[in-house]
């Protein structure tokens, strides 16, 4: 018996199944693998833990590319400030709305400019 868990839980948790592919939770415990992406919905309260133990997290946050790092975390702040618009417009608290629209005005200006400088129609005209 693993984590505290009847012999009958045990059982129970290791039928579960995937309605894709049909892989047992038994079958993955026994292989590591699993079968499809919809395992990780089928199985998500058997898998949060062991994520949680083995990653410190249950979401996935991937590595930034380096040559683009600058623009992917710029993408970033600008759709967690959309949000943050969409809150302010919500809540009727306009003049912090305003705040929020000119700095993603701000923000997307700076991509606009840092893709035209990479761009290599951009590097012709300047030679």
């Amino acid at each position: 018996m693993k984590d505290g868990m009847t012999q009958s839980e045990e059982e129970r948790v290791g039928a579960v199944q995937c309605p894709r592919c049909g892989l047992l939770y038994s079958a993955f415990r026994e292989t590591g693998r699993l079968g499809c992406a919809d395992c990780y919905s089928a199985f998500q309260f058997q898998l949060r833990p062991l994520l949680r133990r083995i990653h410190g997290d249950t979401r996935h946050r991937g590595k930034v590319p380096a040559h683009d790092g600058e623009g992917a975390s710029r993408s970033r702040q600008v759709q967690r400030l959309y949000d943050e618009l969409q809150r302010a417009v919500d809540r009727a608290e306009f003049e912090r709305a305003a705040e929020i629209r000119d700095e993603i005005k701000r923000l997307e200006g700076e991509h606009r400019a840092a893709t035209q400088a990479k761009s290599p129609a951009h590097k012709e005209g300047a030679a």
